[in-house]
């Protein structure tokens, strides 16, 4: 990953709260809308979630996930301005003692979501990042190497 890649892909994560999951079901993909971080190392997306959503179902039966985030502000004139990251990789349930660092960095962007994320109901969830690709100009699709 240059560093042009690195601030654009950075820019987009960080000024945004929202992104589409898409997990895998039996037949048709699953898209959620959660909200999310980053780490600074760009390596893991974090959320967290009820285990008893369909999303945390599929993410058990099959870990590998589709992420999409989008600087897009739903106007004409931002056709050719917006810029997406789509991002694949591997999610994992991760503990949420053993991962105080991790549950940090996610409660730091989403602090409104800090007692939902510390509910025992709920799971902390990382996004292990395989894949990266930067789309922007409408069309322009950059696959970024790790």
């Amino acid at each position: 990953m240059n560093q042009n890649e690195r601030e654009i892909i950075t820019a987009v994560v960080n000024e945004q709260y929202f992104g589409i999951l898409a997990t895998a079901t039996e037949k048709y993909p699953h898209l959620s809308i959660i909200t999310y971080a980053i780490t600074k190392d760009l390596q893991m997306i974090l959320f967290s979630t009820p285990a008893d959503t369909r999303k945390f179902q599929n993410i058990k039966k099959k870990p590998e996930v589709s992420f999409f985030i989008d600087n897009n502000t739903n106007k004409s004139e931002n056709i050719f301005n917006a810029t997406g990251i789509i991002i694949n990789g591997t999610a994992e349930v991760l503990d949420k003692e053993g991962n105080k660092d991790l549950l940090n960095i996610y409660c730091a962007k989403v602090s409104e979501l800090s007692s939902f994320v510390n509910d025992s109901k709920n799971r902390l969830i990382g996004i292990r990042i395989k894949k990266l690709e930067i789309i922007s100009n409408f069309q322009q699709v950059t696959a970024v190497e790790l």
